[in-house]
């Protein structure tokens, strides 16, 4: 059981000597490497980490049970291969990129840990979207907490609808991510971790460590919302910061287990941390015939709800003005790419000079077809021409799931066509009209948190940085990459499913 005395601003567990850092494993050793902690704080080592292969994974743990200075128990990391009784836990961290844990796990932190891989974030690469599909719930009602009804015609939800609610109250929607956590961020830390980003984000996983001493050997799911928070304010160093704290906590836990914990560490998304501006979304439209508003009044109206200041925009206005409405967007400075649905298909139009192109899907086996009608929107031109010459093309140009994933997981659009046909298909109760993509230098969002929000960073968009969070897992390697779908399956030993 983890005492609550852990603190989150010290380290986890005392070194037993200054040369035994725990970055020692930042690069490979010729030689198995140990570290020994005292995890009581009586002055004497009474575990050990011992990395057998000198790959920067520790592959065995010893323990002194007794205080007599000997280690006689030792539990290897593959003992409990076939033991469902080992903890398991499910920690959810929100906005972590793939490229911030792969640097750190290259330093040598997160050494209980195999390297990890990639996780690919459903288009818009957002939040309610991405754990909800890791987790199995159903879709959610909108993209962000405050979202558009399109049988009421009114904008509905925000913050304190979902994170105030206790863990029984109807104000939780049955049918998102956060009804099946155990522990979820306090809606206070939602606007506070913007003011005071450091302190939120340290009382957030203060009560996780709460959370977790309360479960004992049952199954956990947590989540730490303000990473997002921090990522967006403080960008790739306050992240650091976090993780550097995560895997204090989460070493401790692994050592007080004696090593029998399993635990899957995954981000929704990623984060691009590049400083962005406001897009000038509502002017623009208006000098195309458009007029935002709160409700659909008549077919030049559009409803953009506006939230958190992201790469993405969600539009609903009248079907007949739907190819209009694109053509228009596309020619605003910010938008990357418009992509709505046309009879069954998707259609994706990017800015003037880079085309359009539909793609259709087929079953028995998966498959898409991207098709070209002007330019090439997606960037995928040679990459489709390389599957094609390796036969992995149908006669009417249809190319397996798989195959498309295979080439696309770490393309500027990562898994691109999936993750357009799927956006315009909806993956959402409440489906946008049309789905804008900003780039990376762009933002939307409530003007208020303008004032508030320095932004560092953002996401949302359908680009590589926004959309590659990670997967962390001491009980297997990870894939390289892995879609927010399959996550699941992937772990299936971790309780990535209901709690309570």
């Amino acid at each position: 059981m983890l005492p609550l005395a852990l603190t989150i601003c010290g380290c986890a567990a005392k070194l037993a000597a200054p040369s035994l850092d725990p970055i020692a494993a930042a690069t490979a050793h010729e030689v198995a490497a140990e570290w020994i902690y005292d995890l009581d704080g009586d002055g004497r080592p009474d575990c050990m980490e011992v990395d057998l292969d000198a790959d920067g994974v520790v592959d065995r743990f010893r323990f002194d049970t007794d205080g007599d200075g000997t280690f006689e128990l030792t539990t290897d990391r593959t003992s409990d291969a076939a033991d469902d009784s080992v903890q398991a836990l499910a920690l959810l961290v929100d906005g972590i990129p793939i490229g911030e844990i792969d640097a750190m796990w290259s330093q040598g932190y997160f050494r209980e840990f195999f390297p990890p891989g990639a996780m690919v974030s459903p288009f818009p690469s957002m939040t309610y979207v991405s754990f909800s599909q890791m987790l199995g719930t159903s879709p959610p009602p909108g993209y962000e907490e405050l979202y558009y009804d399109i049988e009421r015609n009114e904008i509905q939800g925000g913050v304190s609808q979902h994170l105030s609610a206790e863990r029984d109250s109807t104000a939780v929607k049955d049918d998102t991510f956060l009804g099946v956590l155990g522990y979820k961020q306090p809606a206070t830390y939602s606007g506070l971790v913007y003011v005071l980003p450091n302190y939120t984000m340290r009382k957030d996983l203060k009560n996780v460590i709460r959370y977790l001493a309360s479960t004992g050997a049952s199954p956990a799911i947590a989540y730490v919302g303000t990473a997002d928070g921090v990522a967006h304010k403080l960008g790739s160093r306050g992240t650091r910061e976090l993780l550097i704290e995560l895997d204090r906590i989460l070493r401790e836990l692994i050592l007080r287990s004696q090593g029998r914990m399993r635990v899957l560490m995954a981000s929704d998304h990623g984060n691009n941390f590049i400083r962005c501006q406001r897009i000038e979304l509502e002017s623009g439209l208006e000098t195309s015939g458009f007029q935002v508003s709160e409700v659909l009044t008549d077919s030049s109206s559009v409803v953009i709800p506006a939230f958190g200041l992201v790469g993405f925009a969600a539009a609903y206005l009248a079907p007949e003005r739907v190819t209009e409405f694109a053509r228009a967007a596309v020619q605003i400075p910010g938008v990357d790419l418009a992509v709505y649905e046309e009879i069954g298909e998707a259609r994706v139009l990017a800015t003037e000079g880079r085309g359009e192109a539909r793609i259709a899907f087929a079953e028995r086996p998966d498959r898409y077809r991207y098709e070209m009608i002007e330019g090439d929107p997606l960037e995928l031109r040679h990459l489709m021409a390389a599957l094609a010459r390796d036969g992995k093309s149908d006669a009417d140009g249809f190319i397996r799931d798989e195959d498309w994933f295979e080439v696309t997981k770490d393309h500027t659009y990562p898994d691109a066509v999936r993750r357009v046909y799927e956006a315009a298909a909806g993956n959402v109760q409440n489906k946008a009209t049309v789905l804008l993509s900003f780039d990376d230098s762009t933002y939307y969002g409530r003007k208020l948190f303008d004032a508030v929000v320095d932004l560092a960073g953002t996401h949302g968009n359908l680009r590589n940085r926004s959309t590659l969070g990670f997967v962390l897992s001491n009980e297997k390697p990870p894939p390289d990459a892995v879609r927010s779908w399959d996550v699941r399956a992937a772990f299936s030993r971790v309780p990535m499913g209901p709690s309570r």
